[in-house]
This record gives C-alpha cells, structure tokens and sequence, in this order.
C-alpha cells in the first residue's frame, strides 16, 4: 500500500503553515467570483485559511 504524502499550505489570514486537510481553499475564479473549494481541485487563483470560525471573520473584514 502506498503512502499518502502529507501536504503543508499557509493559511493567508494566520501566517502559519499547517496539513492542507485542515483548512479551506478560497478560489477567485477569472469571472471574479469568490469560491469554496473544498475538493482542492477547482481552477482559478487559490488561497487557504484555517478551519476557524474567527479566523474566517477576520478574513472577511480585512478583504482577503
């Protein structure tokens, strides 16, 4: 059985790297809309944030 890498990411908010399966990727697509990609595969400019509820506020009110 094969072993399955462990992928680091930053989140954009916190500055603190962490597993990716811990937090959520931002997407702004080329029509300027701002996604939830919680399958990691859509196409378009790519940020992540951690899974936190004040940490996604923060994003929110300093527009990210």
């Amino acid at each position: 059985m094969a072993k399955q890498k462990l992928v680091y990411r930053q989140c954009i908010v916190t500055k603190v790297v962490v597993l990716r399966s811990k937090l959520i990727r931002v997407v702004k697509t080329k029509q300027g809309q701002v996604l939830v990609d919680l399958n990691y595969c859509l196409a378009g400019k790519g940020a992540y944030v951690k899974r936190e509820v004040a940490i996604i506020e923060k994003m929110q009110k300093k527009n990210y």
